[in-house]
């Protein structure tokens, strides 16, 4: 009922672009307040899979939505960002993180998510070949599974089930922080966005395979190589908010997920909401300048993510 009538009211005001603006603003206001009361929670709530890494607690990193945990191995370091927050640190030499999804079929067979699947984080690359590692990729170059590697100055992600591969590279961004968000459908295939945006990407063909029906899950790995042969090319980064949903998440969701781990006040997400432009946002403005610890998990300063979804698809409307 009341989406009706702000709806409406919206398309009686498109003739005149101060009205459509003030209206803008009002309605970002109400649906904010309307979501606080109702309790709605953070998007990360909503992850199948959730690691902020921003404990390290007996090598171990907890999972924030079903207490799945990571394990740390070889004395990977925990490390404080400006952004937000802590953040886990691979040295490249023989750190490496195991998660222990055995039981995950939507990763370790991408053709049981019947809904496809999201996976984010954050990713600050300095050097090496392998980031993430899924299902048999764990173990070789062939699927079924999920590899996200750097080749040739490229990101590269192949993704396979029994009988195919997708692929698609995207240049590298290296030397600084970067919100890195990939879903997959058997349809759609790979869609890669940084930052919250959709980037551009070569997708190859998708290609036919005949891939053995594994025996048993053997879950991800973060930076470890999966070959013996390639023991000089683990990754070198840093790492934090690593989650997964086992759908497809809309643009505007991946977009909240990227700005609900570092925006720290309510004025800004307004200015974010309302602005034609990308507004900028000063280091002030970041979680990791306030806080010594990351709290994606909860809300943003009392503004909850639905709200911003909520917000932006009223917005799209609108325009």
């Amino acid at each position: 009922m009341l989406e009706n009538i702000l709806i409406e009211m919206a398309t009686q005001a498109k003739g005149s672009v101060r009205r459509v603006r003030k209206l803008k603003l009002v309605l970002v206001y109400l649906f904010i307040c309307v979501n606080q009361s109702q309790g709605f929670t953070s998007i990360y709530e909503s992850a199948d899979h959730y690691w902020p890494m921003k404990n390290i607690s007996d090598n171990t990193s907890l999972d924030t939505v079903d207490y799945m945990h990571g394990d740390i191995m070889n004395g990977a370091q925990l490390n404080n960002t400006k952004l937000f927050g802590p953040a886990v640190i691979l040295d490249g030499e023989d750190d490496w993180i195991r998660l222990a999804l055995l039981n995950d079929d939507c990763t370790n067979m991408p053709s049981e998510c019947r809904n496809g699947f999201t996976i984010s984080f954050w990713l600050y690359y300095i050097g090496g070949e392998f980031i993430l590692c899924a299902g048999v990729y764990n173990v070789g170059d062939k699927g079924p599974g999920i590899k996200f590697t750097v080749s040739n100055k490229l990101f590269v992600i192949e993704i396979s089930t029994l009988k195919y591969t997708w692929k698609i590279t995207s240049k590298l961004v290296a030397r600084t922080w970067v919100h890195v968000a990939f879903k997959w459908s058997a349809i759609e295939g790979i869609h890669l966005y940084l930052d919250g945006n959709a980037v551009q990407q070569k997708d190859f063909p998708r290609k036919e395979v005949t891939f053995a029906r594994p025996e048993y899950g053997r879950g991800w790995s973060l930076g470890r190589p999966n070959s013996i042969l390639k023991l000089t090319k683990y990754g070198n980064f840093g790492i934090a908010h690593l989650a997964q949903w086992q759908r497809e998440l809309t643009a505007v969701e991946i977009k909240t997920a990227f700005y609900e781990t570092i925006l720290s006040d309510q004025k800004k997400l307004i200015e974010l909401l309302t602005t034609p432009e990308q507004p900028t946002i000063s280091q002030e403005e970041l979680k990791g300048s306030k806080r010594t610890t990351s709290s994606a998990a909860h809300t943003f300063n009392h503004v909850k993510s639905w709200s911003v979804v909520a917000s932006l698809i009223l917005l799209s409307l609108l325009s």
